[in-house]
């Protein structure tokens, strides 16, 4: 089993997410980023993983996934199903109350609220596939399993089952049992009592998984892209240069300013980079609250001025004075420079929020090109776009699209484009706005019209 020394950042790739009685999900539902017959063979990314004898085989990997559907469907609600999965890995050890924080089932049927929610995922690290997944309810672990594939079988690492605990060969002197909490999964406690073992799995949670809420993607308090503007790497500030030059923003250049804040917003930014950083409880009423503990230093916060050159002088102009547009995207840029330059996957809710249809597709083909996306770094995003759907605009494949659809009883379901017969000349966005693939809001106007016709007394 790869030690923490020799855990090697860019050798990841999510195959598939699954989760089950989680938010809108009451039935088990699982998104793929295997490669199927279907995908595009410039974007696929075939890794080699380890096999008996010391063989090797490949896996095809897609590079990225879009979201589609209605609004209220549950396209942000997968992601967020993800992010908990990632705060309960990171949290659940130190703070009793992350699991009851994530855990909230299907609330609309008597019988889902009651019973656990669980959360798998299906991964590479380090050319080496794992399976992990755990069970909770609101105040502990029912279950709880890794198993990985060192010579292409699988091979139990440990599982848990309540109280009772298995442990495969790499755990059975590692002193964990000791260590476990009924609120705690095992792979957070591994972490606080620094084993190695589980170090790629846990670190694979840490740092290779990146969520980014709808709410922040345009805020200019949680702006990553300004640390990478002092990084030494000099392609990193090159990139960063580049995409916002090729925006047309009428922006020429970006430069680090310090901005002095009130102290209740530094506070507030503290919290939230804290949430997103996977440092702080993912609550619902406390997630950006300040608490009044704030110190004189948190009151300045580095952030980027935006440079624009007239005929005669160059200004720099501080983000308050930015369109939302302009801000939305050089956060986004930061972000996903770095997540291609560490072959990180990105959770990007609302990707076309605020951007021209152009700056999406160029994102997207960011992470298509083998060129710019030579690690296998991965995006999942939801959007209301349709011209994404366009083959013309966006070099998605038909695996690479899902929709998401709520039935009468708030349930979602999700699938994805490939599950339809389709003809080469079929346009995937016209097909979709026919209803032909369904996941479409239902709108009656006859209805709405009557509601407000004014003159009927």
């Amino acid at each position: 089993m790869s030690e923490a020394g020799s855990y090697s950042e860019g050798t990841s790739a999510l195959l598939s997410f699954t989760v089950e009685n989680a938010l809108s999900y009451r039935d088990e539902t699982t998104l793929s980023l295997a490669a199927t017959r279907l995908a595009e063979k410039d974007a696929r990314h075939d890794l080699a993983m380890a096999a008996m004898a010391g063989r090797k085989y490949r896996v095809g990997v897609l590079p990225a996934v879009g979201l589609f559907g209605a609004n209220a469907s549950g396209k942000s609600t997968i992601l967020k199903a993800m992010a908990d999965m990632r705060m309960a890995v990171l949290n659940s050890f130190h703070k009793r109350n992350s699991i009851r924080n994530i855990y909230q089932p299907f609330a609309l049927d008597p019988q889902s609220c009651n019973k656990p929610s669980s959360y798998a995922v299906d991964l590479i690290i380090n050319n080496v596939r794992w399976q992990y997944g755990f069970e909770i309810n609101d105040t502990q672990v029912l279950k709880e399993y890794a198993f990985y594939f060192p010579k292409g079988r699988q091979a139990l690492v440990f599982r848990r089952d309540g109280e009772d605990l298995k442990f495969g060969a790499p755990l059975q002197s590692s002193g964990l049992r000791q260590f476990s909490k009924e609120h705690a999964l095992l792979l957070s406690t591994a972490k606080a009592a620094e084993n190695n073992n589980l170090s790629p799995l846990f670190k694979w949670f840490n740092y290779n998984l990146s969520y980014i809420p709808s709410q922040f993607a345009g805020s200019r308090l949680l702006n990553p892209t300004a640390d990478l503007l002092e990084d030494e790497d000099k392609k990193l500030r090159n990139g960063i240069l580049a995409l916002i030059r090729l925006a047309d923003l009428g922006i020429t250049g970006i430069k680090n300013i310090e901005l002095k804040l009130d102290p209740d917003i530094a506070d507030r930014i503290t919290k939230i980079r804290r949430i997103l950083e996977g440092d702080g409880d993912h609550t619902k009423n406390d997630e950006i609250e300040g608490d009044g503990d704030h110190t004189k230093n948190d009151e300045i916060i580095g952030d980027i001025g935006f440079e624009h050159s007239g005929n005669t002088i160059s200004v720099v102009l501080e983000p308050k004075y930015e369109s939302t547009g302009t801000l939305t995207w050089a956060n986004l840029i930061g972000r996903i420079i770095l997540a291609l330059s560490k072959g990180y996957l990105l959770l990007i809710d609302e990707l076309d929020s605020s951007l021209h249809p152009n700056l999406v597709a160029v994102l997207i083909d960011l992470f298509q090109s083998p060129i710019s996306n030579p690690r296998c770094a991965q995006i999942i995003f939801n959007a209301h776009d349709m011209t994404i759907l366009n083959r013309h605009h966006s070099n998605l494949g038909r695996d690479q699209i899902w929709f998401t659809e709520k039935d009468s009883k708030g349930v979602t379901t999700m699938y994805s484009l490939a599950e339809f017969r389709t003809g080469k000349d079929d346009i995937p966005y016209i097909s979709y706005l026919k209803g032909r693939y369904g996941a479409l809001p239902i709108l009656d106007l006859t209805e709405i019209s009557r509601a407000l016709d004014f003159d009927q007394e």
